[in-house]
């Protein structure tokens, strides 16, 4: 569940989304400025302001909140990012390996070879179970392989040679059950409000 979250994270729709943020984020804090300059100034000269005392604080209020919200949204999309990232290399994971099993292409399939390779399986096993083409699992365990998620048992079973988890792929699909505890957590707090 976590996944979807992320994945909405490393797409261009939510890049697209931080730089208008950050555009409303500074034009409305410009705005808002220049309605308090204009508020001040008012009260220093002792006149009405140029468009009318309450629409200009009516101003002010609105593109200030406008200004507070573009910022807050901006701080909590990148700490989310920065979070996560963390999680991933304190425990001693590559942020490779992260891109690898979340953001990447193919990343619900790897994660899905990594489960099944709590007992030890071979590539034609692999591919029966997920109902995929074996040069596609032939792939993905190249992939795994090289990150050291999963190994080699050096024993074969049939035509092909096994495979296992690593412990460091154990700890990957952990730091997964933990981010989709998290993003339940989240969801049933967010629909309890």
């Amino acid at each position: 569940m976590w996944e979807r979250w992320i994945i909405l994270l490393k797409s261009r729709a939510v890049k697209y989304l931080l730089y208008i943020a950050l555009a409303i984020a500074i034009s409305s804090t410009c705005v808002a400025l220049y309605f308090y300059a204009v508020i001040q100034l008012s009260i220093r000269i002792s006149r009405p302001p140029p468009i009318g005392g309450i629409r200009i604080q009516t101003l002010f209020t609105t593109w200030a909140y406008t200004a507070l919200g573009s910022w807050i949204f901006i701080a909590a999309t990148l700490a989310f990012k920065g979070i996560v990232k963390h999680l991933w290399c304190k425990n001693k994971l590559d942020y490779e390996v992260f891109k690898l099993l979340v953001k990447m292409r193919g990343s619900p399939t790897r994660v899905r070879i990594l489960r099944l390779l709590e007992k030890p399986m071979n590539r034609l096993m692999l591919a029966r179970e997920l109902k995929l083409d074996w040069k596609a699992i032939d792939r993905h365990i190249e992939v795994l392989e090289k990150k050291g998620l999963i190994q080699r048992l050096g024993m074969k079973r049939g035509r092909g040679e096994l495979y296992i988890l690593t412990d460091m792929g154990r700890t990957a699909l952990e730091l997964l059950e933990k981010l989709n505890a998290l993003q339940a957590y989240m969801n049933t707090s967010a629909s309890s409000n």
